[in-house]
């Protein structure tokens, strides 16, 4: 069996494995956006026991960092 010269085998196998990951990501956002993309559920939190959603009115808000 011939063997393939080095000089042509690496950047061959560069191309081959950068292809494969541009032709993966590209399958992947086409499968993603068939039926019209991300889908939501409505009023999914409508039924939730909780209310930790909710932000109290007195509470302070956390220290971001930033000096107004």
């Amino acid at each position: 069996m011939k063997r393939i010269p080095e000089h042509i085998f690496w950047p061959g196998l560069i191309i081959a494995i950068l292809s494969m990951s541009f032709i993966s990501g590209g399958i992947l956002v086409y499968v993603s956006t068939l039926n019209g993309g991300a889908q939501s559920i409505p009023h999914a939190f409508d039924s939730s026991e909780s209310e930790s959603f909710e932000t109290p009115d007195d509470v302070e808000p956390k220290y971001d960092g930033i000096e107004k």
